[in-house]
């Protein structure tokens, strides 16, 4: 594998925590019992996370076109969710479907039953 799919595969595991919605949604065990921290400091951390990941990003050599194509993918997602942040989209969430409320509402649907 790569470096810079290895540096992606280290943001999958280390957002996961942060986002157990979107955990629950790729049906990765381990966080369907938790709910996504969508408060301010909660959100900050996600966008502290990208930033972190694209200042390493940048000091990451691809090893092959699959590892240059990973790293314009990453750097393209991690850069939206940090306009998006600063722009404060996690503040505005009050639509309907996509708001954390619903985000909430659906993991309670995904996650198994017992």
């Amino acid at each position: 594998m790569g470096a810079v799919r290895a540096l992606a595969d280290g943001y999958l595991d280390r957002s996961l925590p942060l986002d157990p919605y979107v955990a629950t949604m790729m049906g990765e065990p381990g966080y369907d019992d938790q709910i996504t921290d969508y408060s301010a400091d909660g959100a900050a951390a996600r966008a502290e996370l990208a930033r972190d990941v694209l200042a390493e990003l940048d000091r990451t050599i691809p090893d092959d076109d699959a590892d240059r194509l990973c790293g314009a993918l990453l750097r393209e997602r991690l850069g939206s969710e940090l306009v998006m942040y600063e722009a404060g989209e996690h503040l505005m969430a009050l639509r309907i479907f996509g708001s954390p409320v619903s985000a909430i509402r659906e993991v309670f649907d995904l996650a198994p039953k017992q």
